[in-house]
């Protein structure tokens, strides 16, 4: 879809891709931090320069796993009364929410 965008000139994408985008570049970042706190654990001697480079940077190394917060809160059903798919009940004000949370968070 992208490289169809580059040869017509369109627009970068919708605001539903650029969340996606956002959320994806941000799972990621997530897990590359977590990683390294786990070698962080196994490899003591990396922990402080670890520390520091992530301070430096404003990181934080999660104490979780990625992921692991949205699939536990979807498994309890707290919250789950819509019976729709996720894919219906996705709309252009939820991903507005979301993506205002990844700019501040």
């Amino acid at each position: 879809v992208k490289d169809l965008r580059n040869k017509r000139d369109a627009p970068a994408g919708t605001i539903e891709e650029v969340v996606l985008d956002v959320f994806a570049a941000k799972e990621i970042n997530n897990g590359v931090l977590y990683t390294l706190g786990q070698l962080a654990h196994e490899f003591p001697e990396l922990s402080d320069v670890l520390q520091t480079s992530v301070k430096a940077l404003n990181l934080h190394i999660p104490a979780l796993p990625p992921g692991s917060t949205s699939t536990r809160s979807t498994k309890g059903g707290g919250g789950a009364t819509d019976s729709r798919p996720t894919s219906a009940r996705s709309d252009r004000r939820w991903w507005l929410i979301r993506l205002h949370m990844y700019q501040y968070n």
